[in-house]
């Protein structure tokens, strides 16, 4: 039998985060069947990777999964880099480490809010 393959191009549009989070804990299913199918997917979304990153510290092979991070340097030409994943779905290089600062900063700022006292909590 020859390879099959699974493309999609942005699988995640008009999705709500927690749905991206299953859908890449069904990917990630598929991906630990006995002859799955080459997954191929293009998207922006962050959900997603994490909850990939998320099915590889629950059990993924990491081997199983690349990610190709695309970057574009101050003269305007887009790389592609590999980004391969520790067995607690880590990315071994810096591409991703850095890639959710943004969130990261914003939890950080909303934990300290919260220890000061400065949001209150639901009731």
């Amino acid at each position: 039998a020859g390879m099959s393959y699974f493309a999609l191009e942005e699988p995640t549009t008009h999705l709500h985060d927690d749905l991206q989070i299953r859908l890449a804990a069904h990917f990630a299913q598929i991906a630990m069947e006995e002859s799955p199918p080459t997954i191929v997917l293009e998207t922006h979304a962050r959900p997603l990777l994490l909850g990939i990153q998320l099915a590889i510290k629950q059990g993924l092979d990491p081997s199983k999964v690349i990610v190709y991070w695309v970057d574009q340097d101050a003269a305007g030409i887009s790389r592609a880099d590999a980004v391969e994943f520790d067995s607690n779905g880590l990315p071994t290089n810096r591409h991703l480490r850095t890639a959710f600062e943004d969130e990261r900063k914003l939890l950080r700022e909303l934990s300290a809010a919260y220890l000061q006292g400065a949001v209150s909590s639901p009731s």
